[in-house]
């Protein structure tokens, strides 16, 4: 996996064999090759002990790679990513314990979501699939921030963690391109909500969130220098197509999402850093907004202004009405899990009960949750909220250490937003979601010692450096910053890339 990643040919040829994948389309091979991914990482895992962090690079892989699974109606588990995260997760805690430091407020922030199981109604049917697709996401969240607390990211990683990303977006792409109406037709949709014969027959609304993952992290690696393909032409072709195919799924929170987390990033640079170099960064937000809007013109003029009438809020019933729904409806569930949690105050209702309980509450129908922290308010009650402030508590322990290595922060950090962003229109119903949230306890370290084997051989001079300060490089990098040898080679902006 590593080599793959950090190797240009390797990783376009499998970048090129995974848009073949998306090609094929269909749901035996798709099963075939998601099982496959998840066996060989849990060999790689086990064959390297996750010197190069292994598990989170497969995590990152399959999270992605899940919906591609889930638009073909694979035979792999609808909820594979979860599965991944977990298992991952605890393979990685085992394997590499020199890279982190224990924390046992992540283990408090799994057992608080466990007693509102007993509220769950077992005589309703399918009652264990709705409580598995719903308790998952937070337990993944919580080994994930077990497995990520303190553990030690360095520039190389991040790289490969972006590459990790793209390669299974251009089976997503591929799938959706052959899957979905000609671009001549385009021209032909009047509809103004968003709409599965867009986008390969599956949700638009996670299809519309794994475009704009796609190209968030295109986006950053262009102005902030992670090199993804060896040609820049290639990143701003996949950029380009992927805002393209996403705005046409007609769902707009996952194709604007990272690109408010670009902007919230931007701007935290000139707050944070306050130097001549983050200041010439702010013409990034203005060249982003840019290429957003002349795709959102290319995408708008084949749909024969359908889809600016979308972003602006319009519906079936606007000409008649003139009420626009820019929300679709989600303040409203919003308004209703509130009402739900003061009814229910100390365990909730129970994982997945609060679903068919809207519609009592006055929403048009039986809704599941579309705002994660809402969710958890209505269903697992006032643990819930102890929950989110335990998290909100481990995060902040970081706060001290984000003013070093400023780039590689700010992206965890991007990737936070993007994170949290999707989670407040889509819940925790991809896995990618769950992983961005649980990233961002990590550590950044751009300690030497945990370069691969070929990044040691691209940076010998830094390496030889690190060696010549530690005659003993088989020692577990120190916790302290101020006494951390990385920090004689340089921040992360005078760091190679």
């Amino acid at each position: 996996m590593i080599k793959i990643l950090e190797k240009n040919h390797l990783f376009l040829i499998f970048f090129l064999l995974f848009g073949a994948v998306g090609l094929v389309g269909n749901p035996i091979f798709a099963g075939i090759v998601g099982y496959l991914i998840f066996i060989v990482g849990l060999v790689d895992v086990f064959k390297s002990n996750n010197k190069n962090g292994e598990a989170h690079l497969y995590m990152a892989l399959i999270g992605v790679f899940e919906l591609y699974l889930r638009m073909t109606k694979s035979v792999a588990p609808h909820e594979i990513s979860k599965y991944s995260l977990i298992a991952f997760s605890a393979l990685g805690l085992f394997f590499s314990r020199k890279r982190r430091l224990p924390n046992g407020l992540s283990i408090l922030f799994i057992l608080l979501f466990l007693p509102s199981l007993v509220a769950v109604d077992t005589n309703l049917e399918f009652w264990r699939e709705i409580v598995m697709t719903t308790v998952l996401g937070p337990v993944g969240l919580g080994v994930l921030l077990a497995y990520f607390y303190q553990y030690q990211l360095n520039s190389i990683d991040i790289q490969n963690l972006c590459r990790a990303i793209i390669l299974p977006i251009s089976s997503v792409l591929v799938y959706i391109q052959t899957k979905t109406i000609s671009f001549d037709e385009l021209s032909e949709v009047t509809f103004t909500a968003s709409n599965s014969s867009l986008s390969g027959n599956f949700g638009p609304n996670q299809v519309s969130i794994m475009m704009g993952i796609g190209a968030g992290i295109l986006l950053y690696s262009i102005f902030f220098g992670i090199k993804i393909f060896k040609y820049k032409l290639l990143d701003y072709a996949v950029l380009g197509f992927c805002v393209f195919r996403g705005l046409l799924t007609f769902s707009r929170g996952g194709v604007t999402v990272p690109f408010i987390a670009f902007a919230l990033i931007i701007l935290l640079s000139f707050v944070r850093v306050r130097n001549l170099q983050s200041f010439k960064k702010g013409i990034y937000l203005v060249l982003g907004a840019g290429l957003f809007y002349l795709v959102f013109l290319l995408a708008n003029s084949v749909t024969g202004s359908a889809l600016e009438k979308r972003y602006s809020g319009e519906t079936g019933l606007t000409e008649k009405t003139g009420e626009r729904d820019v929300l679709s409806g989600r303040d409203q569930i919003l308004f209703i899990d509130l009402q739900i949690f003061a009814d229910n105050f100390l365990i909730g209702v129970g994982p997945g009960m609060a679903k068919p309980l809207r519609y009592y509450y006055g929403f048009s129908n039986s809704v599941s949750a579309h705002i994660e922290l809402s969710r958890i308010f209505a269903e697992h009650g006032l643990l819930g909220v102890f929950a989110i402030i335990t998290y909100i508590i481990i995060i902040y322990s970081k706060r001290k250490r984000w003013r070093t290595y400023p780039n590689e922060t700010f992206f965890l950090l991007f990737l936070w937003w993007i994170g949290f962003l999707n989670s407040n229109h889509n819940s925790f119903r991809l896995g990618i979601t769950v992983f961005f949230l649980g990233i961002i306890v990590a550590r950044i370290n751009n300690n030497p010692k945990y370069f691969s084997a070929s990044s040691k051989k691209k940076y010998r001079k830094e390496w030889e450096e690190w060696i010549g300060i530690n005659q003993n490089p088989s020692e577990a990098a120190p916790n302290n910053a101020a006494s951390d040898p990385a920090n004689k080679l340089g921040t992360s902006s005078t760091f190679p890339r």
